[in-house]
């Protein structure tokens, strides 16, 4: 877990990232991704916010884990994820698959380990052939197929603040630090700057208590 954001505003704000050993797995366990979020939880108030994640951080105990921790999230697949759970639903898998490639929006209610979750199934509009035409994703929420889908695009934020990150004048991969305190400052302090350079200026009558429309979470 690597970038935990609050969507207020219109504006995407860093507040917690994790930088992995020099020599990482390809992905970070489920008792990894715990321990992350359960730091976060200290220092933030994260009870109904609601987590996007990537296919990467997906499982049974993960997803109970956020329940039981008051958080609401929307996860994104792969097509072989649970695939025998979301078809004991009414509608085939397949069929919603087929329904998606065409440009149609489809889901359905599943119970997985025991748990109600919303399955939906959208075509990818940035990618809409290939072996990535699909986006198909996990929520544990009761918001419409289509609220859904649209709060999961608010992740791609995230892809682009990486991008500033890794480019756009910061260039941290190529710094070679090995000093983890540093790392994490210079992480944090560029998050930061890449963010509010990517603000959009907010007029101050805006900001009045009880604005904030969509409250979030991204990985």
């Amino acid at each position: 877990l690597r970038m935990n954001t609050t969507k207020t505003c219109k504006c995407s704000v860093p507040l917690n990232r994790t930088t992995p050993a020099i020599a990482p797995a390809p992905h970070s366990s489920q008792q990894q991704r715990k321990r992350v979020l359960q730091q976060a939880i200290l220092l933030y108030p994260l009870k109904e916010m609601c987590l996007l994640a990537d296919r990467e951080y997906v499982g049974k105990d993960w997803f109970k884990f956020l329940q039981d921790n008051g958080l609401q999230f929307i996860i994104r697949l792969t097509r072989h994820d649970y695939k025998h759970d979301i078809s004991r639903g009414r509608r085939c898998y397949d069929s919603m698959l087929r329904s998606a490639l065409k440009g149609k929006l489809c889901g359905q209610d599943f119970t997985l380990a025991g748990q109600c979750y919303q399955f939906v199934a959208l075509c990818n509009e940035d990618q809409p052939t290939g072996d990535d035409a699909l986006v198909l994703l996990i929520s544990n929420t009761r918001w419409t197929h289509r609220q859904i889908g649209d709060r999961y695009r608010i992740r791609w934020l995230t892809e682009c603040l990486f991008k500033h990150l890794k480019s756009n004048g910061f260039e941290l991969d190529e710094l070679g630090m090995t000093s983890l305190p540093k790392i994490r400052l210079l992480v944090a302090i560029a998050s930061f700057t890449a963010s509010g350079a990517s603000m959009p200026t907010i007029p101050s009558r805006r900001l009045k208590r009880g604005n904030q429309s969509f409250a979030g979470a991204t990985v």
